[in-house]
């Protein structure tokens, strides 16, 4: 089941509901619940998917509410486009992502993933910014830099070797 903790400004902004909101959720998938928080990049909304687990993150900018009303169907295709891109073998990302065919919402829970989400929020736009702007950027490129920072909250490891080593320990059982 794929667990999405939003912070109040998402659920406002995609109109959940606190009586759609989970508490407690026993949480067995491969990498775990994700955080989700809006932000802005050059004046645009951007999301920001962030794993509890490991901290690998994406962005998405130029978000509407129209196109964010399927929150999780956003996750999967930009978890698919991440690991695509990082050449993971398109079965094993499927068996993740089919862990996420029913989902919840839940409030954050922990102001550690939540300080590491600010901090690597500002990775991005401090990238964005030093290449010029999101016209001029490589996105996917600024998305593997942050993904290859080591991050304390996780033994000073890289976030996307850590999501590699699960998917791949846990997919070979």
């Amino acid at each position: 089941m794929l667990q999405l903790k939003t912070t109040a400004i998402v659920r406002k902004f995609i109109g959940i509901k606190g009586s759609e909101l989970i508490d407690k959720v026993s949480d067995s998938s491969v990498l775990g619940a994700w955080y989700v928080n809006l932000f802005f990049i050059e004046r645009r909304k951007a999301l920001i998917f962030l794993n509890e687990r490991t901290l690998l993150s994406f962005i998405i900018y130029g978000v509407r509410k129209d196109n964010t009303r399927n929150l999780p169907g956003v996750l999967c295709r930009g978890l698919y486009q991440l690991l695509s891109f990082a050449d993971v073998d398109p079965v094993l990302i499927d068996r993740v992502l089919s862990e996420y065919e029913t989902y919840c919402y839940s409030k954050t829970d922990s102001k550690r993933v939540l300080g590491n989400m600010n901090e690597i929020v500002f990775l991005y736009q401090h990238h964005i910014q030093y290449e010029g702007g999101l016209q001029n950027c490589d996105l996917t490129d600024i998305t593997f830099k942050v993904n290859q920072t080591p991050q304390r909250n996780i033994g000073w490891d890289f976030s996307l070797d850590l999501a590699m080593s699960l998917i791949k320990n846990e997919t070979a059982i």
